[in-house]
Parts: structure tokens; C-alpha cells; sequence
């Protein structure tokens, strides 16, 4: 179960060594970042081939039992799809690595455009080896490459402008370029992410009976917040910058990046789950979620669908989610990140508390 940890770190890796390209890309004057240190993307593309062992592991660690450790990752790395991807990627994550060190002492742009090539194949082997890939073939591994394409493009400039950046200089020229990407990235994660849902979890609300439906539940609520904060930088923060000199743009990127990192997390446990492609076939294998039991009082009827159905309880209950997130607002305006933040993520959590309450 402890596998679905090394994810959220894994597409943190993915985003860090893409914000650092597209960064060093645009010229200087686009971005509030002066210096990056290659330190940063070299610690990225070890950790993409680190942490991306973590699937083979879990696949070698299910089959051991039989033939034992050793004969079962040599069969994997060898026979499976899994394991002869991931051989690629480590080498390319080690030449991603090394490249990034003497970018880093060179700032030399062939090198440059070289580590976007290696981080371009990093991006599509994880496609290729995904569980959507091998249940729906070429179009599956395009969905899951687009999907992780466009979350490394959206959140490694953020990241590394949110937390690396020591001064607000050339903000507003960032602005310029990053929101209008970003847009089209939530587009195309929107698109694919709809594309993977429907492909996985075609019993979408029966599937909250299961761990990976409600980690997809929860990451779906968790967009609310998200997009409060994209609509606060992309739109709120750039009014702000134009007409306030001592405003400080980096608190509210820092704010939104902390959303992306915990719904990083839910992916990555909900990615270790077993995937409800028909409900009752997964229940008679794997064990009901913990959390659904919770409401239920323990009892699971394995036959019935679920249906949502809101009454008064859970009418109440959700409007108190759009009081809490009011209160998001109030402080966004307030210039309370931190309040803002904390009564966002509050909002969401009633609101999946509501959902709850809704179904029969």
C-alpha cells in the first residue's frame, strides 16, 4: 500500500525538470526567476528514475511469492512492458541528469534542448507503461502522455516561480505567457482526465464504494480549490500588480501549488488501487473503502447501484460549503493566503462530506 507515496514526489520530479526547461526557454525578462540552480533538475531527473521503480517494484513484490525475488525481477524487467519501459527511462532520467549539470555550468541551449527531448520521452514512456495504456491501447497512452504533458507545463513554472523566486521583478510579463498556457493545459488535462475517467471508472458514483472512487472523488472536489486559485493568479493577481508596487504575487502561486501537491498525493493513492472497470467484479476481489463504510455504518450491498439523492441534510450541508468558501474569498481580498487556503481546502472537504450524505 506504502508504494502510491513515491507518485506525488514522481510527478513533482516531472514538473520541477519541465519548469526548469521552459523557463531557461523563454527570455529572460519573461521570468521572475533570475537563476535556477541545475542542483534542483538534477535532483528532478535522479528522482524520475528512482521513483518511477516504484510500479516494477509493486509488480515484482505481487508475483515473488512464487518463484521468488530474484527470478521475478529479472522476468519483469525483461518480459513486461513495465519493466523493459522503465530500463529506457532510467537511462534517459541519468542522461536528463547529466545534461542538466552542464546546462547548468554552460547555460549552452543545444543542451538545453537536449534535456527537452529526454524529459519528452520520460514523459511519454510513463504514458506508455500506464494502466490506461494497456487497456486501451495507442489511445490510452496518448490521454495519460497529454494528461501528464500538461500537468508538468502548468506546474513546474509555478512551482519554481512560487518558490524560488526572491523578488516579484518581471511578474507581470511572467503573466503574460504562463496564464494563457495554463488555460489551454486545464483544457487538455480536463479533456484527457474526462477521456481517463470514463475509460476506468465508467460506474462513476457506484464506484465511491471502492478506494479508487472515492480518491477520485475527492481529487474532483479538490479542482474547486485549484480553480479558485488559478482564477486568483491568472486574473486577480495581474490587476493587482498593475496597480499595487508592494504587492507580493508569490504567496498566492506558493498557495496554489500547495493544492496541486496534495491533489498529486490523492492521484498517487488512487493510482495504486484497484481500477473499477465493472464495480461488483472489483468488490468480489478487493475489500469496500474504509471511508464509505464509515457512512454506511459498515454495511455494503454489493448488488445495488448507488444514487445520489439530496435532502435537506445534504442541501444544509452544502450550503455551509459555499459559506466556508465565501470565507476563501473574503480573504483573498483581504490579502490572507494562508486563511485563504485553509478555508478553500475546509470547503471541500464539506462538500465531499455532502456528496456522502446524498447517496442511497
Amino acid at each position: 500500500m506504502w508504494y502510491w507515496l513515491a507518485e506525488p514526489f514522481l510527478y513533482v520530479s516531472f514538473a520541477i525538470a519541465c519548469g526548469y526547461i521552459l523557463l531557461n526557454l523563454v527570455p529572460a525578462a519573461y521570468r521572475p526567476v533570475s537563476y535556477i540552480s541545475y542542483r534542483v533538475t538534477f535532483a528532478a531527473s535522479i528522482g524520475i528514475g528512482v521513483l518511477s521503480f516504484f510500479p516494477i517494484l509493486r509488480i515484482v513484490s505481487f508475483f515473488a511469492e512464487d518463484i521468488g525475488w530474484g527470478l521475478t525481477f529479472k522476468q519483469v524487467i525483461l518480459q513486461f512492458t513495465e519493466g523493459r519501459v522503465y530500463m529506457l527511462s532510467l537511462v534517459v532520467s541519468i542522461m536528463l541528469a547529466i545534461l542538466s549539470v552542464i546546462h547548468g555550468r554552460t547555460s549552452n541551449k543545444l543542451v538545453l534542448k537536449s534535456m527537452m527531448y529526454c524529459l519528452a520521452f520520460l514523459i511519454v514512456a510513463q504514458g506508455w507503461s500506464s494502466h490506461v495504456a494497456a487497456w486501451y491501447g495507442s489511445w490510452g497512452i496518448i490521454a495519460q502522455t497529454l494528461h501528464i504533458l500538461a500537468v508538468s507545463l502548468w506546474v513546474g513554472p509555478l512551482l519554481l516561480s512560487a518558490w524560488y523566486a526572491r523578488q516579484k521583478d518581471n511578474w507581470s510579463a511572467f503573466l503574460s505567457w504562463y496564464h494563457p498556457m495554463a488555460i489551454l493545459c486545464m483544457l487538455v488535462i480536463a479533456s484527457s482526465g474526462f477521456f481517463l475517467a470514463i475509460g476506468i471508472t465508467p460506474e462513476y458514483v457506484n464506484a465511491w464504494k471502492l478506494s479508487y472512487g472515492q480518491a477520485l472523488l475527492i481529487k474532483h472536489i479538490l479542482l474547486i480549490p485549484l480553480a479558485l486559485f488559478a482564477i486568483i493568479n491568472g486574473f486577480w493577481v495581474k490587476r493587482k500588480l498593475q496597480k499595487d508596487n508592494q504587492f507580493q504575487p508569490q504567496i498566492w502561486a506558493r498557495a496554489e501549488s500547495i493544492i496541486l501537491v496534495v491533489i498529486f498525493s490523492v492521484t498517487g493513492f488512487m493510482n495504486q488501487q484497484p481500477a473499477p472497470h465493472d464495480v461488483s467484479d472489483t468488490l468480489n476481489e478487493s475489500p469496500a473503502s474504509p471511508l464509505y463504510l464509515w457512512f454506511t455504518g459498515g454495511e455494503l450491498d454489493k448488488a445495488s447501484d448507488l444514487i445520489i439523492s439530496f435532502h435537506t441534510e445534504s442541501i444544509v450541508t452544502l450550503i455551509a460549503a459555499s459559506v466556508t468558501l465565501t470565507a476563501a474569498i473574503v480573504c483573498v481580498k483581504r490579502r490572507k493566503a494562508g486563511m485563504s487556503t485553509i478555508w478553500s481546502l475546509i470547503s471541500a472537504l464539506i462538500i465531499y462530506y455532502a456528496l456522502m450524505l446524498a447517496i442511497v
